[in-house]
């Protein structure tokens, strides 16, 4: 890690100590889901291993929603495929950086080959452009 992301992550942590969240902190924000309905939909998001968008992954799945989760750090989306599974749903994950063109199509052609279809997609997953349109990664 580089050390300005180093520093940014324990600022993060440090605000969430103070703060006082967790994931059963983010249960509690989407305990009422009578207005937000998902059932059988099929959900991708990127970057779904950690943060904002492992929460909006497992905001959806307790919606009904069967989620598909990608990151680039190796173990992060399978935590949350898992959670996403003892919650009843489907799910599919990988591990990649969704700003390569091949990783993110090889990931999408998976998701419709067990779902057949995408109904919401959320692209959670950080990164940098070039100017040819493709992300990569830079040390900073």
């Amino acid at each position: 890690m580089y050390p300005m992301t180093v520093g940014l992550r324990y600022h993060l942590d440090e605000a969430y100590r103070h703060y006082g969240y967790t994931d059963l902190h983010l249960e509690g924000i989407m305990a009422d889901l009578s207005l937000f309905d998902l059932t059988d939909r099929v959900a991708i998001v990127t970057g779904g291993g950690n943060g904002i968008s492992k929460a909006i992954a497992l905001g959806y799945a307790r919606a009904g929603a069967h989620v598909c989760v990608i990151d680039k750090i190796p173990g992060r989306a399978e935590g949350t495929a898992a959670l996403i599974g003892e919650l009843g749903r489907e799910t599919v994950h990988g591990t990649g950086h969704v700003g390569y063109r091949e990783v993110a199509d090889e990931f999408v052609d998976r998701v419709m080959e067990k779902f057949g279809r995408v109904d919401i997609l959320v692209n959670g997953a950080g990164g940098m452009r070039t100017d040819d349109g493709l992300y990569y990664e830079r040390a900073i």
